[in-house]
C-alpha cells in the first residue's frame, strides 16, 4: 500500500441484510494493519470496496484523500493492487506471467511495455 486509507461511515447491504453498518478506520501507509472476524463478517466485503471494486455502498472510502469514486480507474490501479483470497484461473500461466498481468495498468497496449520484465523480476525476487 503506498497511500492512507480512510473509511468514513461505511455501509453496505445485500437485499435488505446489512453486511457493513457505519465502519470507520484509518489505515496509515507503510503500517501493517489487520482485518478480523468471522464468516460472514464483511471482511473480504469492505476489501473489495477499499480495492474499487463495488460502489455499492454509502459512506466514503478515500485513499491519498480522494473519494475512491473520482479516483481515474487507470491512475488508482497503478498505486492500489488486490489479490483476492480465491483466485480461480482457467489457464496454466506460470506466476511470473500472474505477476506480469500486475503491470497492465503501466502499459500502453496489449503488450508488454519496456520495464515490465524488470519489474516483475524485482516484485518475485529473481532480480
Amino acid at each position: 500500500m503506498t497511500g492512507r486509507f480512510e473509511l468514513q461511515d461505511i455501509s453496505l447491504a445485500y437485499d435488505d441484510r446489512p453486511i457493513l453498518t457505519n465502519i470507520g478506520a484509518t489505515f496509515e501507509k507503510a503500517r501493517m494493519s489487520a482485518i478480523a472476524g468471522p464468516n460472514g463478517a464483511g471482511k473480504s466485503t469492505l476489501l473489495s470496496i477499499m480495492a474499487g471494486l463495488r460502489h455499492d455502498y454509502t459512506g466514503r472510502c478515500l485513499y491519498e484523500e480522494r473519494d475512491l469514486r473520482r479516483w481515474p480507474r487507470r491512475a488508482f490501479a497503478r498505486k492500489v493492487g488486490f489479490v483476492p483470497q480465491f483466485l480461480r484461473l482457467e489457464f496454466p500461466f506460470t506466476a511470473e506471467q500472474v505477476v506480469m498481468m500486475g503491470r497492465t495498468p503501466f502499459g500502453a497496449g496489449l503488450f508488454e511495455a519496456p520495464g515490465d520484465q524488470e519489474a516483475v523480476e524485482k516484485a518475485i525476487g529473481t532480480r
